[in-house]
């Protein structure tokens, strides 16, 4: 083991949770930090990639296919940088050389940093811990008290201690709204850091929560979807896609789907001559239609990229990839075991991962009923769509807190957020960051960097400053598509799908996720009758019997059962990650 060199008060043993069997390595670091007023001895195990200081410790992953030992955790005179993610200016990444991410948050760090990361920096020479993330909180960052010590981490599993309770309120929200609200996880204690924000705990203890973001950074004044704002997104898009081709040491790869976000990419990455390598997941529309792999196929004839097509597996391997996506995903996304064959399948050298996140939602807008995109929606209507009152009938089992308690913390949080465009703010901040991100950010094996145009801030403004109304009627991303590459455009996709395309012989997509409901189902059997009476009412723990049984039942009660199931996992099966100790620290 090794451990910091401390006269020793108390201690804190960290123990790697279960890690997936067939994807990754994961990518992750975890830290702890204390007061110098007191004295802790933090050990590793052997094998972790680690860097010490007088009051904090930190561990991380090592990049497996860089050809030097390349990590995300270092430390110099100056104290220690955890950082995963990237920065745009200056143009630095995660597996960058130590020297680099070192200079670059110590001596160049912006005052308002763009890009996708989470950082925490250990200043040694005022004993400070800072933790941060991106503007718009995708960078995974997560933080919890330890008596007056902080332990954080790039996931919640890596915070576990003994004795965590679930968190029934974040839970009962995660049903309701569709995702995780705020900056809650689903374990009680432990907080995820707030977006645009730097968290810091001085050497005395103390502890504050400042905005980095200037007053007025999201804009002020609606504008209309013209031809003056498409001129202004696009030219966005090509500076974010550019600024990501400046990061160092990586070769691009572009997931390609047959929807507006991977293909507006493509047509930019086209232009601007950068080479890259194209993948697409062979999955079924609804209708059974193979229109991601079979328009991309078009696509790369047609424009000479290398493009590799990837088959689901069968229902074995496929509950086995699943299996490893609820153990990252820690419960707070249902979805995305589809796209684990590709993260599985990405070059071995170092790659930048073009993801197309919240480019649908700031394109077409994430609420597509007009009244919860106004400027001047509430925090009250907001509130009221995200604790969903048709969900009452499974919140009335004992397990569950009250729907005032839920709409109390709702409300908390959406008061405090920026009032200009807030439907489409309070979008993106749940669906788009907390669920719909979090494939990227916990599936994608360690050594690659992942990066999302769209939310390259420049973007960011001017796309959401456009009229969300307007774009409900008429899309952003459909419009730029057509006015600057219509040659994509005309390809069909999956907005346009040719009302004669015939079913393909692929994998039954539906098939797959109902036997990855039946494993997850599996694992949670043993649940005790007493702990199922208090998660469920009567009626509907019949229901979740009945649906062990019948497709059909199990599709009609998949939105509030899913959810369960996952949540009864999470408390069975997770693991504490830190064994404390007193005295000694033995």
């Amino acid at each position: 083991m090794s451990s910091a060199v401390l006269v020793s008060t108390r201690g804190l043993k960290f123990r790697p949770p279960p890690r997936p069997a067939g994807c990754g390595p994961e990518e992750f670091f975890v830290g702890v930090w204390w007061p110098r007023s007191e004295a802790i001895v933090v050990e590793f195990p052997d094998d972790a990639e680690s860097a010490e200081g007088p009051n904090w410790a930190l561990a991380g992953s090592r990049s497996p296919v860089a050809e030097d030992r390349r990590r995300l955790v270092h430390g110099d005179a100056r104290g220690g940088i955890a950082f995963r993610g990237y920065l745009l200016e200056p143009a630095v990444h995660g597996w960058c050389d130590a020297r680099d991410v070192l200079d670059a948050w110590w001596e160049r760090a912006p005052d308002v940093p763009n890009g996708v990361f989470a950082v925490a920096r250990l200043d040694d020479r005022i004993g400070e811990l800072e933790l941060a993330v991106d503007a718009l909180g995708v960078g995974s960052l997560y933080y919890r008290r330890w008596g007056n010590a902080v332990l954080f981490a790039t996931s919640p599993r890596y915070l576990r201690l003994p004795g965590d309770r679930l968190d029934a309120l974040a839970w009962r929200l995660r049903i309701s709204a569709g995702s995780v609200t705020g900056d809650d996880s689903l374990v009680e204690g432990i907080r995820r850091a707030p977006p645009g924000c730097r968290v810091r705990f001085s050497a005395d203890g103390s502890s504050a929560v400042e905005s980095y973001l200037p007053g007025d950074f999201l804009g002020a004044e609606v504008r209309p979807l013209d031809d003056e704002a498409l001129e202004r997104v696009e030219a966005a898009l090509h500076r974010a896609i550019q600024r990501c081709t400046s990061l160092p040491g990586l070769s691009a790869v572009l997931p390609l789907s047959a929807g507006h976000d991977s293909r507006r990419i493509l047509g930019a990455l086209l232009q601007l001559g950068v080479p890259f390598d194209a993948l697409t997941v062979r999955i079924p529309d609804r209708q059974g239609r193979d229109v991601d792999a079979r328009f991309a196929i078009e696509l790369a004839e047609k424009y000479g990229f290398p493009h590799r097509v990837l088959d689901l597996p069968r229902a074995g391997p496929y509950t086995a990839l699943d299996r490893d996506r609820r153990l990252l995903m820690h419960g707070e996304s249902l979805h995305h075991t589809w796209i684990l064959p590709l993260c599985n399948s990405l070059p071995s050298r170092p790659s930048m991962v073009f993801e197309g996140l919240a480019g649908d939602a700031l394109g077409e807008t994430g609420y597509v009923r007009p009244a919860l995109v106004r400027p001047d929606v509430s925090a009250r209507e907001l509130c009221d769509l995200l604790a969903g009152q048709a969900f009452e009938p499974l919140f009335r089992a004992p397990f569950w807190p009250s729907r005032e308690a839920a709409c109390a913390r709702l409300l908390g949080w959406l008061e405090r957020l920026p009032a200009f465009q807030r439907g489409e703010w309070v979008f993106l901040l749940t669906r788009t960051r907390r669920e719909i991100g979090a494939w990227s950010q916990r599936l994608v094996p360690a050594g690659h960097v992942t990066v999302y145009p769209y939310v390259d801030l420049d973007y960011l403004r001017a796309a959401f400053a456009i009229d969300a109304a307007a774009k409900i009627k008429d899309s952003l991303q459909h419009r730029c598509l057509a006015a600057f590459h219509p040659e994509l455009a005309a390809v069909p996709g999956s907005r346009a799908v040719p009302p004669d395309l015939p079913r393909g012989e692929i994998r039954d997509l539906d098939a797959l996720e109902l036997a990855c409901l039946r494993a997850l189902d599996s694992d949670v059997k043993g649940v005790d009758a007493a702990r199922l009476r208090e998660v469920l009412p009567w009626r509907l723990r019949a229901m979740h019997r009945l649906a062990r049984r019948s497709r059909s039942m199990a599709a009609r009660v998949g939105w509030w059962r899913n959810a369960v199931l996952e949540m009864l996992a999470v408390e069975r099966h997770a693991r504490p990650a830190w064994d404390p100790a007193d005295g000694d620290g033995r």
